[in-house]
């Protein structure tokens, strides 16, 4: 699945993951998905908490197991970025 379409089928599953690409958190990141509402949460937990054995909102952990060739990367305890998956 391409950039444009991962980052819709996130908005459209968790609007508050608010996803973007990844050049928006830094230029040089190229090809990416930033989450910028990574800590934010609704009543199914966070979108990313990287202290919690669930570290995936359910609506995120569905779509990067669900093989449209995402996979997940932290920046940091606080951000979550996905990566096309390379073969």
């Amino acid at each position: 699945m391409n950039r444009q379409e991962m980052i819709d089928r996130i908005n459209a599953a968790l609007p508050i993951a608010k996803a973007v690409p990844s050049e928006v958190f830094d230029p040089s990141m190229e090809g990416a998905i930033w989450l910028r509402g990574s800590e934010l949460c609704d009543d199914q937990g966070m979108v990313f908490d990287c202290y919690s054995e669930n570290e995936y909102h359910p609506a995120i952990r569905d779509l990067i197991e669900g093989g449209y060739g995402w996979l997940p990367e932290p920046y940091d305890a606080g951000t979550l970025i996905l990566y096309p998956e390379v073969f």
